[in-house]
Formats: structure tokens, sequence, C-alpha cells
């Protein structure tokens, strides 16, 4: 084996290994969740919420937040396909309705703008329970 090859191989196992938000401006990690949590939009019900994030290609990643109502019987789907944290498509299906996809544009603008005040209020409420989750852990 030459040096160039020796030195491709020890480059791609370090790509590899790097952790799957090496790029994003904020560690993704923290806001990885599945499960249940409260919701306080008007209401005091408790909604199942899933946050991962997806590598695509060229060390691209989008995060997905998906929340599921049942009191609304509706499920909100908030993308950030440059892994910016930035939503930029907003999804929502009620019942067994066809889902209704915004993207920004004249129509989706207002509805990605709350969308993106809702995704940073999840994001928050999440890391606020890892925080909690941890301090308990230690006493």
């Amino acid at each position: 084996m030459n040096i160039r090859t020796t030195l491709a191989s020890i480059v791609s196992a370090a790509a590899l290994a790097l952790p799957g938000c090496a790029s994003d401006t904020k560690d993704c990690n923290q806001y990885e969740f599945e499960g249940i949590m409260r919701s306080e939009h008007g209401l005091v019900e408790e909604v199942y919420v899933s946050f991962r994030s997806q590598e695509q290609e060229f060390s691209r990643h989008t995060h997905v937040l998906t929340v599921n109502s049942s009191y609304y019987h509706s499920i909100d789907r908030y993308t950030d396909e440059n892994g910016d944290f930035r939503v930029d498509e907003f999804s929502t299906q009620t019942g067994s309705l066809t889902p209704t996809t915004y993207r920004w544009g004249e129509v989706g603008a207002p509805v990605l703008r709350e969308a993106q005040k809702r995704f940073d209020d999840y994001l928050s409420k999440i890391r606020e329970m890892k925080q909690h989750e941890g301090l308990e852990s230690l006493r």
C-alpha cells in the first residue's frame, strides 16, 4: 500500500467516526429524543415527540421533529433540511386526511414562522427534560 492509499484510508475512517452533527452549529445529540411530553399550546395534554438527525449525502444533515397529538388526532412534522435548526418544511395531518405541507413562499412563510417558534419550543423542552434527567441521575 502506498502512502496516498494509507492516508486516504485514515481520512475515510476518521470521517466515519465523526458524530452525526459535527457540521451543525449546535450539538444535536442534546436533542435526540423519543417519548411523551406535556404540550403547553393552550392544553395540558401528553404528546408523543420524536426528534432525530439523519445524515444525507455530502455530510449534510436533516433534522426531523414529529409531534403526534392524540387530543387533536394530528401528526405535525417539522423538517430542517440543512441541519441549521431552521424549519424548511412543515406538514400536518389530521385524522385520515392527506397531509398538508407548507414550504417557504407567499402562502407558507407565515405558517413556517409559527412552526419555527413551536420547533424551538419543543427543542427547548427536550433539552430541559434531558438536563433534569441527568441531574436526577446524580442524586
